[in-house]
């Protein structure tokens, strides 16, 4: 049997929800509710209206920008083997991905006073927005990063 609210299978002769609290007054009203249940369905991604999404991307394109925000080695590997000049996508994730690196260096000197430590974890979600955003093959600005152009 399942609970009419969120769809949870319940325990044999429960008269409440272990997962939203919802009282099941008894088994025959449980099984009307179970026979006119449909479960949810989980949407399909899609971008925001404010999102720019890059058609062109390849399953290595992405997987490329998406190993940018992870550290300097795979920085360096995408500067020299991309074409950035004629593929925008990486062009773009390549770019932030530079502005989060030298912030995280910025970041490690601040250190000794409470901003650094702020700025860290800032830096840390933005890479993680930044890798989403390029698994998605979308082109959006992260917070404050994407402003600043180091790749022209």
């Amino acid at each position: 049997m399942f609970c009419p609210n969120c769809g949870k299978q319940l325990a044999e002769g429960s008269s409440t929800c272990d997962s939203c609290g919802t009282t099941v007054p008894n088994q025959k009203s449980a099984q009307q509710a179970n026979a006119t249940y449909e479960a949810p369905q989980q949407p399909n991604y899609q971008p925001a209206a404010n999102q720019k999404v890059y058609a062109q991307t390849t399953g290595t394109s992405r997987a490329l920008a998406m190993s940018v925000y992870w550290g300097l080695l795979p920085l360096i590997f995408a500067a020299c083997v991309a074409d950035k000049d004629t593929d925008p996508f990486i062009k773009h994730h390549l770019n932030q991905a530079l502005v989060i690196f030298i912030g995280s260096i910025i970041s490690a000197f601040l250190s000794i006073i409470l901003i650094g430590g702020i700025l860290a974890i800032f830096l840390l979600v933005v890479g993680i927005m930044g890798t989403v955003q390029a698994y998605h093959g979308e082109l959006t600005e992260l917070p404050l990063v994407g402003k600043i152009k180091l790749l022209k």
